[in-house]
């Protein structure tokens, strides 16, 4: 994971302020705007999660089975 950026006030923001505008420019170009909501994904039936839930719950018992020798 990138870290977000912080805002500082460095003294090379503050001699140079058209390096910050180009810092901004490039940041605005090169990464996503910030959505402000995460509901853009598609809910999922609650019998999903449940297989899902057995099925890691069945594999977490053959390992251990495994490892038992049985």
């Amino acid at each position: 994971m990138i870290a977000p950026l912080r805002e500082t006030d460095s003294r090379e923001t503050r001699t140079n302020p058209s390096l910050h505008v180009v810092r901004r420019f490039v940041a605005s170009t090169l990464l996503k705007p910030h959505k402000a909501s995460a509901d853009d994904a598609p809910r999922v039936p609650a019998w999903h999660a449940w297989l899902f839930t057995a099925w890691i719950i069945a594999a977490v018992v053959v390992c251990f089975a495994a490892a038992l020798g049985l």
